[in-house]
């Protein structure tokens, strides 16, 4: 009887390994569902570009300022903005300009 009794058991405790393994499985792929939807709904939404300058401009515009006695960003950037009739004191633009300006010189520099 007791052989019977241990046999049952390690049937009865393998049928539930099987069980918890296939909801382990179930639990990993929805997982990995919950994470992809997730990562469709924080996608970031586009971006809407707002060009200041035509094409060449702001290099011209930095060149000039350079040749004006400009060697830093910020008199650059009041230099540029200057020229292409912008308020020089709107915070939020003066900082999107100094971005490109810093980048345009960047580009500058490593032409040589």
């Amino acid at each position: 009887m007791s052989e019977n009794l241990v046999e049952s058991l390690l049937e009865r405790r393998a049928g539930l390994e099987r069980q918890v393994l296939s909801q382990q499985a179930d639990i990993f792929h929805i997982d990995d569902v919950l994470t992809a939807i997730e990562r469709q709904n924080m996608a970031p939404a586009p971006r809407k570009q707002t060009r200041y300058f035509a094409n060449g401009e702001l290099t011209e515009r930095v060149g000039q300022a350079e040749r004006a006695g400009n060697v830093t960003a910020t008199p650059i950037v009041l230099h540029v903005m200057k020229a292409k009739g912008m308020d020089p004191t709107d915070a939020a633009l003066r900082k999107r300009i100094l971005q490109s300006v810093k980048e345009c010189r960047k580009r500058l520099s490593g032409r040589g």
